[in-house]
Formats: C-alpha cells, sequence, structure tokens
C-alpha cells in the first residue's frame, strides 16, 4: 500500500505506475487540467509537427493501410486472389490487389458498414472468424458480374 502524494489516500501498488507516488486518478486527473490550461499552445504545437513531417506521416499512414489491407485480405483468402476468377474468368491478374475488393456475400454491405462503424480491414482483423462467413474477395469485374447476374442495379 502507497499513499498517493496528491489525494493522501491508501492504495494499492496496482494502482500506481511504477514508483512514482501519484495515483493514477490523480495522474489523469492532472493531465486533463494541463491539457485544458495549455490547450491552444498544444493544438499549435501539434499542427506545426503535422506540417513539418506531413510526408513522413502521410507514407507512414499509408502503408498501415495496405499492410492492414492485406492481413485482412490474407484472413480471408490466402493465397490473395479473386474468389470468382476460375469460375466466371473475369480478371486478367487475379492477385493483383489494386483491383480486389471485399464483398459482401449476402450482398448487406451497406447495413454492414453502418453496424460496424470502421474501416471493414479492421473489422476483418478483429473478428476473422465471422468476417470467413459473410464476405469474399472478388475483382471490381466480377462485383459487376455478380450484380449484372442478380440483377441489382440501385447497388453499385
Amino acid at each position: 500500500m502507497k499513499a498517493c502524494r496528491i489525494c493522501d489516500q491508501a492504495k494499492k501498488d496496482n494502482e500506481f505506475r511504477g514508483k512514482r507516488r501519484v495515483c493514477r486518478e490523480c495522474e489523469k486527473r492532472q493531465k486533463r487540467e494541463y491539457h485544458w490550461k495549455n490547450r491552444e499552445e498544444l493544438s499549435a504545437k501539434k499542427k506545426l509537427y503535422r506540417q513539418k513531417y506531413k510526408k513522413e506521416l502521410e507514407e507512414a499512414e499509408l502503408k498501415y493501410r495496405m499492410s492492414l489491407r492485406l492481413s485482412a485480405m490474407r484472413i480471408l483468402a490466402n493465397p490473395v486472389l479473386c474468389g470468382k476468377h476460375s469460375e466466371w474468368g473475369c480478371c486478367g491478374n487475379p492477385e493483383n490487389m489494386r483491383y480486389l475488393t471485399f464483398d459482401h456475400i449476402n450482398d448487406n454491405g451497406n447495413k454492414h458498414r453502418r453496424e460496424i462503424k470502421k474501416k471493414i480491414e479492421l473489422w476483418i482483423v478483429k473478428n476473422p472468424e465471422r468476417a470467413k462467413k459473410e464476405l469474399q474477395i472478388l475483382c471490381m469485374n466480377a462485383q459487376w458480374i455478380k450484380k449484372n447476374i442478380n440483377r441489382d442495379y440501385t447497388k453499385v
């Protein structure tokens, strides 16, 4: 048991960060107050940082999104190929990731996207078993062929 030097309450050791004498709750409150008092200055520093390192931040974001997309595609199909290429012969290069998309097998994509409220790739990585049941990988040509077969021209 330790006593917090701010609130003077005796608390368990797991309520402190390492050897610090301020409990997590008081530390959190201090940080919140500091950020509130200095929000303009911190916002300006953050803006300058983003301007200074704009290119590096964009490259890092792109690298992260592409690795997340590849991970999600590998969950659904390994090797990553268009799911209907052998059946329909729809794409010239079934492995080209630029043309591959995630397709909802039951055509409930709009409803599903509203339900999960985040990037589909992130949802696939966090829910791989459910994703394997509900999604497939198709090239854009296969998407259009599927819509033509189903005669569903309202969903584009």
